[in-house]
């Protein structure tokens, strides 16, 4: 257990009378806390470290951490912070994020295609019309009549990064 309940700052100075950097007593964790249980001081102690690696919300005494709720999963040997303890159990704490659960699904209609020449397609993927397969086809035609410059770096990069070329072009292992 800890036996400095508050944050303590000491300055020595070395050899040359300079003064050393502060250090500070920093409480934390002996074990893991699961998130909603109540820190006890049997659960802390106190770690010595530089006055200047204290964060803003690093908390920076025991009293302040005892007592307390984990509002997030706590780890051995970590530091504690604001954010993760609480001084309610979390269950108790209105925690509203809104819309009560539904989720969101993002669906591409279209994609932008631009060409080299500073020209501009846009390319619909939303069809109101799914199923008759005719759709797909004419999706997957429309996309390689407007995208010319992607289909000949596909063909490069499977000619120089597999060893081989498309049919009926120089160095094709295909016949």
């Amino acid at each position: 257990a800890a036996s400095c309940t508050s944050a303590e700052s000491t300055a020595d100075t070395d050899e040359t009378g300079t003064e050393a950097p502060k250090t500070i007593e920093i409480p934390i964790f002996t074990t893991d806390i699961e998130f909603g249980k109540k820190i006890t001081s049997d659960k802390v102690t106190t770690k010595t470290i530089s006055s200047a690696a204290v964060s803003p919300t690093m908390i920076t005494s025991v009293d302040e951490v005892v007592g307390k709720y984990a509002a997030a999963k706590l780890y051995k040997g970590d530091f504690a912070y604001k954010g993760k303890l609480s001084k309610e159990h979390p269950s108790k704490l209105n925690n509203f994020g809104g819309a009560g659960g539904t989720g969101v699904t993002v669906k591409p209609v279209a994609f932008l295609v631009v060409k080299p020449d500073g020209g501009v397609d846009l390319l619909n993927v939303d069809h109101p019309t799914e199923g008759t397969g005719d759709d797909t086809v004419e999706m997957i035609a429309s996309f390689i009549r407007k995208s010319p410059d992607l289909i000949a770096k596909l063909k490069a990069f499977f000619k120089n990064d597999l060893g081989f070329a498309p049919k009926g072009e120089e160095g094709s292992s295909a016949e």
